[in-house]
């Protein structure tokens, strides 16, 4: 399949609103987009050998980047000696909660088994009596999404790949004030879109974990989505009237307080 940038686009809105300004992109820019990409790491590596052949000055850039990435999908899943495959799901306390492996297969098919709804898995191949370890992210499949290495130089981590989603593209924005849209690796966290600000991110209002409304900035809205369910009626529902002038400031703060109040009455009643 021909290579194509706007299939790495997590949002299909953002797609299709290039698709039908006929947006184009230059080479900076679409190894920008493939880096900030959703797409395993292979099909990242393989985009960047194309869009290196756009510019011969800037495959000089990539060069180093696409060797690291090409040397560690091959390397990472290879038994080493002195190495083991690990992972932990919480901390090792009152029972056994990780498995350790000099193999990578058995490591996989148990965190696997233990995914519980998770979308994705990360695996440490740490060089036993080194300072060395790297980590690896994998969906579910067992496609690898990010590998990051650690040691006395890097203590923080290396991921050349990192310094390509520094140049920040322009997208056209199809979302208008007063839509329902959340980000497509949370899909069940709504949020109201409030409007484009500079640096192509967005302003929202969403709610946090305790229930309370915020406002925030987001990240590049290229990750940003259509809310696909019904929003119930609650806090956000009546903030997004208030947002589109369906109500006032006083009346919707009236009826947030009112939600709040029947939601801990119903704690109360429930405990």
């Amino acid at each position: 399949m021909p290579f194509d940038v706007l299939d790495f686009i997590p949002s299909l809105e953002i797609r299709e609103e290039c698709r039908r300004v006929g947006k184009t992109f230059g080479t900076r820019e679409k190894a920008a987009i493939v880096s900030w990409s959703h797409r395993p790491m292979k099909d990242r590596l393989d985009a960047y050998m194309v869009i290196g052949e756009e510019d011969d000055e800037y495959r000089r850039t990539l060069m180093p980047i696409t060797d690291w990435m090409s040397g560690k999908l091959e390397s990472f899943m290879n038994m080493d000696d002195g190495c083991v495959f690990f992972s932990g799901r919480s901390d090792l306390i009152g029972g056994l909660d990780s498995c350790v492996n000099t193999e990578f297969k058995p490591v996989f098919e148990y965190c696997n088994e233990c995914s519980a709804g998770e979308y994705r898995i990360m695996i440490t191949k740490s060089a036993v009596n080194r300072e060395y370890y790297e980590t690896a992210v994998f969906d579910l499949n067992g496609e690898i999404s990010h590998i990051r290495e650690y040691s006395p130089k890097h203590k923080n981590g290396y991921d050349p790949e990192k310094q390509l989603n520094a140049y920040q593209p322009e997208f056209p924005c199809p979302y208008k004030k007063g839509d329902i849209v959340c980000y497509h690796f949370i899909p069940e966290e709504p949020m109201v879109f409030l409007e484009q600000q500079e640096l192509m991110r967005f302003q929202y209002i969403g709610e946090d974990y305790s229930e309370h409304l915020y406002t925030g900035s987001g990240l590049l809205y290229d990750q940003v989505i259509y809310y696909k369910q019904e929003l119930p009626y609650g806090e956000l529902q009546i903030a997004r009237k208030s947002v589109l002038g369906e109500l006032d400031f006083v009346s919707a703060l009236n009826l947030i307080e009112k939600c709040r109040l029947e939601k801990e009455l119903d704690k109360l009643d429930g405990s």
